[in-house]
C-alpha cells in the first residue's frame, strides 16, 4: 500500500508541476497545495473505481475462480474467453499491413506532438 501511496504522490506532484510550469513562470506556487489531502482523495477515488469495476464484473471473476479451482490452472485463452474480449495480437502475429499502419500511426502522433511542442517553444515562426 505504501508503494501505491508513493506512486500517487509522485503523480499528483507531477500533475501540478506541469500545469503550473506550463502557465506560469514560477513553480513556487506549489507551496499552497495540500498534497496529503490530494493523494488521499486520489487513492479513495481510485479505490472506488476499482471496487466498482470488480463488482460490475463479479460474475466473470467468479467463473474464472471456479474454473481455476476445478482445473487448478487456466490458460490465457480461457481467461480472454471468460472475460468476453479478444486477445490482442503481438507484433509477431501482425501482418505487414497491420504493422505498417501501427508504425505509421505511432510516427504520425509523435510527429504531431513534436510539432506542437516546437510551435509552443517558438511562437514567432
Amino acid at each position: 500500500m505504501y508503494q501505491a501511496y508513493q506512486a500517487a504522490e509522485s503523480y499528483i506532484k507531477w500533475k501540478h508541476f506541469t500545469r503550473i510550469s506550463k502557465y506560469q513562470d514560477e513553480p513556487a506556487e506549489m507551496d499552497h497545495i495540500d498534497f496529503q489531502q490530494e493523494v488521499h482523495d486520489f487513492m479513495e477515488e481510485s479505490y472506488d473505481k476499482a471496487w466498482a469495476l470488480l463488482l460490475k464484473n463479479k460474475d466473470k471473476l467468479d467463473l474464472m475462480a471456479n474454473t481455476l479451482l476445478e482445473k487448478r490452472e487456466i490458460s490465457m485463452q480461457e481467461i480472454y474467453k471468460i472475460a468476453g474480449v479478444d486477445r490482442p495480437k503481438f507484433n509477431v502475429e501482425l501482418d505487414f499491413a497491420e504493422k505498417f499502419k501501427k508504425d505509421f500511426m505511432n510516427w504520425f502522433f509523435w510527429t504531431t506532438e513534436r510539432m506542437k511542442f516546437y510551435q509552443d517553444q517558438h511562437p514567432q515562426i
